[in-house]
């Protein structure tokens, strides 16, 4: 019976003639240029991963090379918009002098090193230079950092040397 009543009811309306009144409404969504920096969502304290120049002679006084690792494609990996153009900058770290960046250790021992944009260490990083890259086509980014440490050699006190750098991703 319940079941008739409201076939009854829907017959009912439709004999009358009713109107049933139409209104419409906006739907929309902005989809704006961004990255996702190493499979992560834009935020602070990110980890760019890691640049080990390993265990060196302290005697020997021959450049050291290394290369970012710890994220996918053992550099700062960018996806993004295709075409979006950005920055990257890298600061002076904690323990730069004389407009050099410098690994130290607790006694504050140092060792200059140069940062690179390119495996063949061409295209240096600055200190608070700007290296300009546009996203390919693909949308992601591979941008290893390159770097080279340059130890005294002789003389040189052993120990283990760091430096902490902060890099800035802006579009």
């Amino acid at each position: 019976m319940r079941h008739g009543w409201w076939w009854l009811a829907l017959a009912a309306g439709l004999g009358t003639g009713a109107v049933v009144d139409a209104q419409s409404f906006a739907v929309s969504a902005e989809l704006v240029a961004g990255c996702v920096v190493g499979g992560m969502h834009q935020t602070s304290s990110l980890a760019f991963g890691t640049l080990d120049f390993g265990a060196q002679p302290a005697t020997d006084a021959t450049p050291a090379h290394a290369t970012a690792a710890g994220v996918p494609f053992g550099g700062l990996d960018l996806q993004c918009t295709p075409g979006l153009a950005l920055t990257v900058a890298v600061d002076a770290g904690r323990h730069a002098s004389g407009g050099t960046r410098r690994l130290s250790t607790v006694n504050g021992d140092t060792v200059p090193y140069v940062l690179y944009a390119d495996a063949g260490r061409q295209q240096p990083i600055s200190i608070d230079g700007r290296v300009d890259v546009t996203i390919p086509a693909g949308g992601v980014l591979d941008l290893p950092i390159h770097a080279v440490a340059y130890p005294a050699g002789a003389g040189q006190p052993a120990g283990v040397y760091g430096d902490t750098l902060a890099v800035t991703v802006s579009w």
